[in-house]
């Protein structure tokens, strides 16, 4: 896999989100927070990874270079919709495939 590769799976294939997924599973100082404090982090890990991607692809031109102001909020608004979006998808998945009466990963 190339580094194109790894920033369209991070950006188009829900990648950040099941990167931040994991972080927030195996991370020690990420697994002691409070289930509420988990979501949020796991909303700003998404949306830091996805513009992290976006900003790398746009440097190296596997993406096109926005513009504008308007062009480039746009376009990490659109990253971080879409990254959000897939890791709301991800993590219901994830849940719906544990058997019934199994707890949340993210309850106290």
């Amino acid at each position: 896999m190339e580094l194109q590769e790894v920033l369209v799976w991070l950006l188009q294939g829900g990648g950040a989100g099941v990167v931040t997924y994991w972080l927030m599973e195996n991370l020690p100082f990420l697994v002691s927070f409070t289930s509420e404090s988990k979501r949020y982090a796991s909303l700003v890990l998404t949306a830091a990874l996805s513009i992290g991607a976006f900003l790398i692809a746009v440097a190296l031109r596997y993406e096109a270079q926005p513009e504008t102001l308007k062009a480039w909020l746009e376009a990490v608004f659109r990253v971080v919709a879409m990254a959000l979006n897939l890791s709301l998808v991800i993590h219901g998945y994830k849940q719906l495939k544990k058997p019934k009466g199994t707890p949340h990963p993210v309850q106290e």
